[in-house]
């Protein structure tokens, strides 16, 4: 069980970055960022099982990354738009 909660987190975690990925500097967050949020607070606390001390501390390092994780989102976003289609008739 505690082996699979550890396969969990990362999982929870990469789930939720894209949702979450915004600047620091960013505007307040909307409805839909702060939805998000709490999901993640919920799962790390639920799910994984973290005191709320501990999953205050990953919150922290989480949005510390979260804009580089928007730009790799969006890098390789842009990347797998690139690559052409084996059905494509070109």
């Amino acid at each position: 069980m505690r082996r699979l909660s550890w396969t969990l987190v990362p999982i929870a975690l990469l789930a939720c970055a894209p949702a979450l990925a915004a600047p620091a500097s960013a505007p307040p967050a909307g409805p839909m960022e702060q939805r998000a949020q709490r999901i993640r607070s919920r799962v790390l606390r639920e799910k994984v099982g973290l005191n709320d001390d501990k999953a205050q501390k990953v919150e922290v390092i989480l949005n510390r990354y979260a804009p580089e994780r928007r730009r790799l989102a969006l890098q390789i976003r842009d990347g797998r738009q690139k690559i052409p289609r084996a059905d494509d008739p070109e």
